[in-house]
């Protein structure tokens, strides 16, 4: 769980409420079941995104 928060970039975890710094405090709070729960989405192929792929994005 800790791996996981820790690739979010840090929009994402502010997002969800958590600093790059408190992840550890904040999967320490966790219980077993949480602990155990699987991501939804599969891993991205690459996190590498060209600057032409942003504007055929938008």
């Amino acid at each position: 769980m800790i791996a996981a928060l820790e690739a979010l970039d840090d929009r994402t975890l502010m997002d969800i409420g958590v600093h790059r710094g408190g992840i550890k405090r904040v999967v320490e709070g966790f219980n077993d079941a949480e602990l155990r729960m699987a991501p939804l989405a599969p891993e991205p192929a690459s996190h590498d995104v060209s600057y032409a792929d942003l504007r055929r994005a938008a």
